[in-house]
């Protein structure tokens, strides 16, 4: 009589077995987070850069093992972010309270280029400095505000109606702190204008502190929290792409300043943050209003109430594009025009922004 063979138990590959544990070990990891947060052990924004990093990170990897296919990572990441908004809804959101004391926020008319002064409690942040062209009246707006120190300075990225005006700033006025992406300058158009050096000059003759930042570095002036959003790769063909990208928040109020980054950039934030971490209340229109930023991907990821255009008047680029116009108009947004109506200006308590005439 034949004896019957038997059946061997197929066992499970150890890298399948690897991975699979690794999954579950990240699961775990993301429950005690979300636990620890909604009884407020951590504060959410903490959740959610773990869940975004690591936890994220850790499962792309583990499924690149399980299934190595560009689909099912595709999925896995848009899906991931639905996820991530998901939790970061059910957590406790923090109460609407007022701080002590008022920022004021300066867009100043200075023509085709880009200056933002943050008058704070502690101090003053400046954001760009405008062209060569604007120096006397960038001075003219700091001195009648009776600044005479900059306890930060921003420096977006090294184009000259964003930092045309830098060497007048660290000539006149007393400079902490400087920010600035570490992008490659060394071209025939920096050589000729000398902006980016004379900055570097004036900073180094003051002694100021230089700090180049990318995307994910964060720092606190007093109540004031900001955040560099981008650049967030290192290999960009346009200057305009290694702009810094800041959200500014105060008490439950922010703002998002985008120097000129443009719908590259734009959409890597997007990929990189869950909608949560780019809600803001004022948006600072990308690169003037040009139609290759404010793409509808980061509209609809800021959900921002208020957009900022700074511009010249006539100015030969048509900025502000239609195209952004409408896209702005389609949302409900608030648009406020420099080439229109002149330095716009607004405050904070906190609580809610308010135009100030």
């Amino acid at each position: 009589m034949a004896q019957k063979k038997k059946k061997k138990n197929k066992k499970m590959p150890k890298a399948l077995r690897v991975c699979l544990i690794m999954l579950a070990i990240l699961a775990v990891l993301m429950a005690v987070a979300v636990v620890l947060a909604m009884t407020g052990v951590i504060p959410a924004n903490t959740v959610e850069d773990f869940l975004d990093g690591f936890i994220g990170t850790g499962v792309e990897k583990a499924l690149d093992k399980i299934f190595p296919n560009k689909l099912v990572d595709e999925v896995f990441v848009d899906k991931y972010g639905d996820f991530v908004d998901w939790i970061m809804d059910l957590l406790p959101k923090p109460e609407r309270v007022a701080l002590d004391g008022e920022i004021m926020v300066y867009f100043f008319d200075v023509g085709q280029s880009d200056s933002i002064l943050i008058m704070a409690p502690q101090g003053n942040v400046l954001i760009d400095a405008g062209d060569n062209d604007c120096e006397d009246a960038l001075k003219g707006y700091l001195d009648d505000l009776g600044v005479t120190t900059l306890n930060v300075v921003i420096a977006t990225h090294p184009h000259e109606d964003h930092i045309g005006s830098m060497d007048m700033i660290f000539d006149e006025f007393t400079v902490n702190n400087l920010f600035m992406p570490n992008a490659e300058v060394d071209t025939d158009t920096f050589s000729a204008t000398g902006d980016y050096t004379r900055m570097i000059e004036g900073a180094a003759e003051q002694g100021t502190q230089t700090t180049y930042v990318k995307g994910g570095n964060t720092f606190s002036f007093g109540d004031l929290y900001f955040e560099f959003l981008a650049p967030n790769s290192t290999d960009y063909n346009d200057l305009n792409d290694w702009s810094l990208v800041t959200k500014v928040t105060y008490g439950s109020t922010s703002m998002i300043l985008t120097g000129d980054a443009e719908s590259i950039s734009e959409k890597e934030i997007v990929a990189k943050y869950a909608s949560s971490a780019l809600d803001c209340d004022i948006l600072k229109s990308g690169h003037h209003g040009s139609s290759s930023s404010s793409c509808n991907e980061f509209l609809d990821a800021i959900d921002a109430e208020i957009a900022i255009i700074s511009c010249g008047t006539g100015n030969k680029y048509g900025h502000p594009n239609q195209p952004v116009l409408d896209r702005y108009e389609e949302r409900g947004m608030t648009v406020h025009r420099t080439d229109l109506e002149g330095t716009i200006v607004y405050s904070s308590n906190g609580a809610e922004f308010k135009r100030v005439p």
